[in-house]
């Protein structure tokens, strides 16, 4: 594996922030210099208890982040899977890969630990998942043009991870760690386990009471090949952040999150054989980002408006890309209803990426949701859907018809997507695909114990292969096809 520079670049930010939050100077003067009666106060100024119960203090002390961006829309309840900071450590998750399995996504995994893990659901393939990455999108880049690899992201460096279920789609929302106590954080993680595996991460965090707040990050992950065969790899993961909130009504931030991949190709075992069951990927990828937000008032109702700056850039030894972003998210939000507006240009291959998205929930049983998407992607091509959304809900113990009450929670739901997607718009032969899908999802939830069932009938669709899968069969164009799933939550104990 070749020596990689993005990796020593992070490394050496995350060792500087270590040290200035470990190493606090004290200048302390020889005791023989010193008054009598000034010795207590010294040993009172230097006292390692207070200045340790001053920290505890202040991480009770709130100080205001700037707010999430984008996922704010209001949906029937059991659209979407949230997984906060502590339902991700609890999740056994070592990938965002494997978080969309909790979605309905099936895995496509090119081996053991440090591999592809690409995601496909209902058999739409790359065109099954959408990826926001604080409010904007995350395109395929690089090796890869077609789709994401989501196992290239670091969890440690995520706060909170959104998924957006439907019929032959997940979107899914990732957002980075937003720091909100007056109190420092630090992180350090430490993994390792067979065939070398190793993981080492490490992350600090500061706010101050001015509104700036600064935060870096790190993580290393590597594994070798199993024994003399191929299929080692390493990814290092480096997250910078700097923000200024002055009010609850207006903030600024920039960021980049680096990502620099190295893994080998996965020959067969007689290494002289010419094939290869899957192809490896080695460069860099930046995403850089800057955001303003403005709000009419203070909380998460009223007026609102993002405007984000972006920047991705993927560079190997075959291969530099640059593609650049900008756009505004307007948004209005009451207590029953929301509305929102996203308007993006990319300077490759979709030159408008818009989408209209309306909420209503009239009282509490009742929510329904549309949302219109149209994209541009250069000469005769584009992409145009909408989607809807009603659901009804009814709480467990709810008194209905003749005093009669439910013995369990029951939550009823409707999804219709309709229009014409080109779902690999950087494929300049690639078409715009009709579908009409359809999903209805029934939920009981009895307290302990909680199942879902879903039935969805998906159009025929044709997925455009993975880079990493080129010969995998089951990949290729599939019939209009119903899809029945359940899941069940079983919960003995509770906390």
């Amino acid at each position: 594996m070749r020596y990689r520079p993005a990796a020593l670049v992070v490394g050496l930010l995350l060792c500087l922030a270590g040290t200035a939050s470990a190493q606090v100077p004290v200048s302390i003067p020889r005791p023989d210099s010193l008054a009598a009666d000034s010795l207590a106060a010294l040993a009172d100024s230097v006292n390692p208890t207070d200045r340790l119960l001053d920290v505890d203090r202040q991480r009770l002390v709130r100080l205001r982040p700037l707010p999430r961006v984008g996922g704010g829309d209001l949906l029937p309840a059991g659209s979407r899977i949230v997984l906060t900071r502590d339902s991700v450590d609890w999740a056994a998750a070592r990938t965002v890969s494997d978080l969309l399995v909790r979605g309905g996504a099936y895995l496509w995994r090119a081996g053991w630990l440090g591999r592809a893990e690409m995601p496909n659901l209902q058999a739409r393939g790359a065109a099954s998942i959408e990826y926001i990455v604080d409010g904007l999108p995350w395109m395929p880049l690089g090796a890869d043009s077609t789709a994401v690899d989501p196992s290239l992201w670091s969890l440690t460096l995520l706060d909170r991870v959104e998924i957006e279920r439907g019929p032959g789609l997940q979107r899914v929302y990732l957002y980075t760690k937003s720091h909100d106590r007056q109190a420092p954080r630090t992180t350090v993680g430490v993994t390792t386990g067979d065939r070398g595996f190793s993981q080492y991460a490490g992350i600090f965090e500061r706010r101050w009471g001015s509104g700036i707040g600064l935060s870096v990050g790190a993580e290393y992950t590597g594994v070798n090949a199993a024994g003399a065969g191929t299929a080692a790899g390493n990814v290092t993961n480096g997250w910078l952040q700097f923000g200024w909130t002055p009010s609850p009504r207006f903030g600024v931030q920039a960021q980049a999150l680096i990502q620099a991949a190295d893994r080998d190709d996965v020959l067969p075992a007689d290494l002289g054989a010419t094939d290869t069951l899957e192809y490896g990927v080695d460069g860099t990828r930046t995403n850089t980002q800057l955001r303003a937000f403005w709000r009419q008032q203070e909380g998460d109702l009223g007026a609102r408006v993002d405007a984000l700056v972006g920047r991705t850039q993927w560079g190997s030894d075959s291969l530099d890309q640059d593609i650049g972003t900008m756009g505004v998210i307007a948004s209005y939000r009451r207590p029953t209803w929301s509305a929102s507006l996203t308007t993006l240009h990319h300077t490759e291959w979709t030159s408008l990426d818009s989408r209209l998205a309306l909420g209503w929930a009239p009282f509490g049983k009742l929510s329904a949701s549309l949302e219109g998407v149209y994209q541009e992607h250069g000469g005769p091509r584009d992409s145009k859907w909408g989607t809807a959304r009603v659901g009804l809900t009814f709480d467990r113990g709810e008194r209905l018809f003749l005093g009669l009450r439910l013995p369990m929670g029951v939550q009823l739901g409707a999804v219709a997507r309709d229009g014409r997607r080109i779902q690999t718009p950087s494929l300049a032969d690639a078409v715009a695909q009709r579908f009409t899908d359809l999903e209805g999802n029934l939920s009981l939830d009895f307290g302990r114990l909680a199942v879902t069932g879903r039935y969805a009938r998906l159009d025929a669709w044709t997925p455009t292969p993975y880079r990493a899968f080129r010969r995998v069969a089951s990949l290729a164009p599939v019939p209009e096809t119903e899809w029945l799933g359940v899941t069940a939550r079983l919960t003995p104990l509770s906390w």
